[in-house]
């Protein structure tokens, strides 16, 4: 787990997050991310197509008391969010698995749900 935190810090780091930022974590697992940039973002949407995995993100969102953060089951093909919504856009896991097998449509559907001028950090 320490390498997906340290991970998760350096794409934190290089994504020029501005305070306040609405933010999608993509295939978000158990909140690793999410829950880092807790403390900067202003709303956080993560998305997963586990709902188990989800399951293990609420508790931890509970724990944390983080109020700010939404979890949504879904496909990262086919992301239910309009286009424009967010100021920045993480997909950690995706890039790794998902992108090996749908890699056009995934990039796609996380670009066009991003804000224009949203900094674009592929980690």
């Amino acid at each position: 787990m320490l390498v997906l935190e340290q991970f998760s810090d350096e794409a934190i780091a290089a994504s020029k997050l501005k305070p306040n930022a609405t933010v999608l974590d993509v295939a978000c697992r158990p909140g690793t991310l999410a829950l880092r940039l807790a403390q900067q973002a202003g709303e956080i949407h993560g998305i997963d197509f586990s709902a188990a995995m989800l399951a293990n993100f609420k508790h931890k969102i509970e724990q944390s008391r983080h109020q700010h953060i939404e979890l949504h089951c879904g496909d990262a093909q086919t992301l239910p969010y309009t286009d424009n919504t967010f100021d920045a856009g993480f997909r950690n896991v995706v890039i790794r698995c998902v992108t090996k097998l749908f890699p056009v449509t995934t990039l796609s559907e996380l670009w066009t749900s991003m804000l224009k001028g949203a900094h674009r950090c592929r980690c």
